[in-house]
């Protein structure tokens, strides 16, 4: 009958579990740490940047980051961390063309870019993604 009082009290609140008063002495950790379990496990972050070209947020691994050395040259970087300031690019076409001919890529490195760096860039643009060149533009369709 004490067991049965002792299990209500226990069920109402009113009485505390055995060994609870030994867990809750000053400057002495339970024994065990509970976790809290979660049901969606948790993603991995994912850097991003932003396009110089089109101003989109995409993740890092996405782009293509570019770099003003400390001697002014602009080169691309493939292994993201050559020193210097960065940028980065879609490997879109279109995204280089605005990169190279309307500014972004001098406004996001903040320094003029020289005729020869945009052609090397353009070039590079062309053999690691085998479209044309990012600063050709299409023309007006031809009559026949």
């Amino acid at each position: 009958a004490v067991d049965a009082a002792v299990a209500t009290a226990f069920a109402a609140g009113v009485v505390e579990p055995p060994g609870a008063e030994t867990a809750r002495v000053p400057g002495v950790r339970p024994r065990f740490q509970w976790r809290r379990q979660t049901a969606v496990p948790r993603q991995k972050h994912q850097p991003e940047r932003r396009c110089a070209g089109c101003g989109k947020r995409l993740p890092k691994t996405g782009l293509v980051r570019l770099v003003r050395t400390p001697e002014g040259s602009v080169q691309p970087d493939p292994s993201g961390r050559a020193r210097g300031r960065g940028t980065y690019l879609c490997a879109d076409a279109s995204c280089w063309q605005a990169g190279l001919e309307r500014g972004g890529l001098e406004r996001s490195l903040r320094s003029p870019v020289s005729a020869a760096d945009k052609e090397s860039l353009a070039e590079y643009f062309s053999t690691m993604f085998g479209q044309a060149t990012a600063t050709q533009h299409p023309g007006p369709p031809e009559a026949n």
